[in-house]
């Protein structure tokens, strides 16, 4: 549970960063930021995150005592990504490549990269040992001094290059705090061990190219935007895909820890049945959570805005966060909820497929606007791809495995979103503010959490009867 509520801080945290440097550097320096730091999260999965997802599936207490070339290898493989990371640009540099930032901004990006894929590689070497408490502290850590650093200089320098700097400092610092618990005795990082390199790579590779095209859709729009509309539109789009994409991946970054572990587990000691039929179980969970926080953010969307969002951005904020959302949804249904199935059946190749299909979706809708077009054209086309992407990808794991939610799972979660909608729907109505928001999270939250309880969505009487002995069926 503590891993879950560090995730949960996290968000906390990400979100108030995000709207504070936005509030602080204004549409235009924000527009500038945050392509760089798109730009840094593309490279940061294309040679890096390979590396979190194979620590997190092979390195454990027990490859610590039995097997030390685990942890030489992959701490081996990270530096040499990084010198992977340093030539991409400076080839990109040398053919002319340039996403319109200026030459000290462009120049942090691979920094960026490199320190995001460190701090993440930490974070899951902790978690893969179970080391919950030295996890949390990284995570709050980073947060407080991303906070510090990050929004600091923002407000007081107004520079993009001073945000950036900052989110490098921090990370640096962070890491260099928590890497002498983490370290491993008799890892030769000098010799690495070619067989398991290569076993890691083969594992991750199709997830993580899935979501280099994923991540790189609205890196391609952000771009278009600043060449056609000016940096300030594409800040005005960039803030509201970033706070909803951390609103929505957080939610379900924690889902896939927690259940794909479990249906990991099921399949370990009672078979593969069993574990199809947790991760149908596991299906009703994730999409009661994504409908729960999707309809419950669009909801409070006129208070949120009016209470928290910069002033320079508002009215295109909620406007394009409507449009994005959708998209989001399905995004996070296919991480938490559709790639378990192909990754539990070891065929991932199919998650590329389908992120072909949301890369040539998002191509074909923006290739046809015109200089009339505005971000919100650009939201709409990134909302189809995605949607696109879940239903190609909900039928090639259908194909791979018959998996899919119950019935009554669907249905009660259809239930407990409509009864979430009707209570709070009045709310709209009032003058939009703080008490306003505070009531719609709080009233919304209840009204979906009574309905599932009371159609017992997803098991979640007995669920609870471990927590709360006196609950009753």
């Amino acid at each position: 549970m503590l891993v879950v509520s560090t995730f949960l801080i996290n968000a906390v945290f990400n979100f108030a960063l995000g709207l504070l440097i936005a509030r602080f550097l204004g549409p235009e320096g924000f527009g500038h930021y945050a392509i760089a730091a798109a730009a840094a999260l593309v490279l940061n999965v294309l040679f890096l995150d390979w590396i979190r997802l194979a620590a997190t599936r092979f390195y454990s207490n027990r490859s610590r005592a039995e097997d030390p070339a685990v942890r030489g290898t992959l701490d081996a493989i990270f530096i040499l990504s990084c010198f992977g990371v340093s030539l991409t640009c400076a080839i990109a540099i040398g053919v002319g490549f340039d996403l319109g930032l200026m030459t000290s901004l462009a120049a942090l990006v691979p920094v960026m990269a490199i320190c995001n894929g460190l701090f993440d590689y930490h974070t899951a070497l902790a978690r893969a040992r179970f080391e919950e408490r030295s996890y949390s502290l990284m995570v709050i850590l980073k947060n407080a001094l991303s906070l510090a650093l990050m929004a600091g200089g923002a407000w007081f320098f107004q520079s993009p290059l001073i945000v950036a700097a900052g989110f490098i400092l921090s990370i640096a610092l962070t890491v260099l705090t928590g890497r002498r618990r983490l370290r491993d005795p008799g890892t030769l990082i000098l010799k690495p061990d070619a067989m398991k390199a290569r076993q890691f790579f083969l594992y991750a590779f199709p997830v993580i190219f899935a979501a280099l095209i994923y991540f790189a859709i609205p890196l391609w729009n952000r771009t278009a935007i600043a060449a056609t509309l000016g940096f300030a539109q594409s800040g005005q789009f960039s803030l509201s895909y970033d706070i909803a994409i951390r609103v929505v991946q957080t939610v379900g970054s924690a889902l896939d820890i927690l259940l794909f572990q479990i249906a990991l587990k099921a399949e370990a000691e009672n078979g593969l049945d069993q574990a199809k039929k947790q991760l149908s179980v596991n299906m009703g969970i994730v999409l009661a959570f994504v409908a729960a926080i999707t309809t419950g953010y669009w909801l409070v969307l006129p208070s949120f805005e009016a209470v928290l969002v910069p002033q320079a951005f508002r009215g295109s904020f909620a406007a394009i966060t409507v449009i994005l959302l959708p998209g989001l949804a399905c995004f996070a249904l296919i991480q938490a909820a559709i790639s378990p199935v192909l990754q539990l059946k070891r065929k991932t190749f199919p998650l590329i497929l389908a992120a072909l299909v949301a890369l040539g979706v998002n191509a074909l809708l923006t290739w046809r606007l015109g200089t009339e077009a505005s971000a919100a054209d650009y939201a709409r086309a990134q909302a189809f791809s995605y949607g696109a992407a879940m239903l190609a990808a909900g039928a090639l794991a259908l194909h791979a495995m018959r998996v899919l939610p119950a019935p009554r799972d669907v249905a009660g979660v259809l239930l407990a979103t409509i009864a979430m909608v009707a209570a709070v729907w009045p709310l709209r109505v009032m003058q939009p503010g703080l008490l306003v928001l505070a009531a719609s999270v709080i009233i919304g939250a209840v009204a979906f959490g009574i309905t599932a309880y009371a159609v017992n969505l997803a098991d979640l009487r007995n669920r609870l009867r471990r927590y709360l002995p006196g609950a009753s069926a």
